[in-house]
């Protein structure tokens, strides 16, 4: 997403847990340096993220969206998983996004305008096996955003939810056991997930036509509805596909 808004004469303000890799990015954009802000952040820490935004503006004196797209996946059976994995998913994939929004919302509030967006999953929509905590995750940042969305429409601000479906990340590889240590497998479905590029398009188009939910990625984006309509056959599957 930052290589492509990269192309248009925007501000950009990269926040995560990588400063040479965020350094290394907007060197090969041959980004200007007053066209960019990174902020090294880690959001499994409870951050001060007012700070955060008085940093922004200071640079840039206006906010006019929000993309909260830090994630943390698990792999592992409920009663494999510990608590602080489960905290910590919680910690990174709601709690950071929802004070991220609640610290820049004055702002938003006094312009009279802002677009807060949330990077969720279809997982946010239904359960699979041996991911509870990620799933409960997705779940509480949709109906957060949902229920924040009646709040704050009066000042105009837009509220957006996408759910992409498997992308070629290494999320899953990446994700936490029930210990808390690294799963380091990725999954089929990953592996033929859509790819990146492709998604980060698919997304911004989203957001510029301002939709309130959107889903990216491929058929797989329709299992919500599946499950919902057929929750019986959508659990034998599940159940077949994962050998339980």
């Amino acid at each position: 997403m930052v290589e492509l808004l990269a192309a248009f004469d925007t501000n950009l303000v990269l926040c995560a847990r990588n400063e040479v890799l965020m350094l290394n990015l907007v060197a090969d954009l041959k980004l200007p340096a007053e066209r960019y802000l990174i902020i090294k952040a880690d959001f499994a820490e409870q951050l001060n993220f007012h700070e955060i935004i008085q940093q922004i503006l200071s640079k840039f004196s206006k906010i006019d969206i929000l993309i909260n797209n830090a994630g943390i996946a698990q792999k592992s059976l409920v009663q494999e998983t510990n608590e602080l994995v489960e905290r910590r998913v919680m910690e990174v994939n709601y709690f950071a996004t929802v004070n991220f929004t609640k610290a820049l919302l004055p702002h938003f509030i006094e312009r009279k305008q802002g677009h807060l967006v949330a990077i969720s999953s279809i997982l946010g929509e239904l359960g699979l096996p041996k991911v509870a905590p990620y799933c409960a995750s997705k779940h509480a940042i949709n109906g957060y955003y949902n229920s924040l969305r009646y709040d704050v429409e009066q000042h105009n601000i837009h509220v957006s939810i996408v759910s992409p479906g498997f992308i070629q990340t290494e999320i899953t590889k990446k994700s936490l056991t029930g210990s808390g240590g690294t799963h380091n497998t990725d999954s089929m479905a990953q592996e033929k997930g859509m790819d990146v590029t492709a998604c980060a398009r698919g997304i911004l188009k989203n957001l510029a036509k301002e939709k309130r939910q959107s889903y990216v990625g491929g058929l797989e984006t329709l299992m919500p509805k599946f499950a919902f309509f057929f929750p019986k056959f959508f659990h034998f599957l599940m159940k077949k596909m994962h050998k339980i």
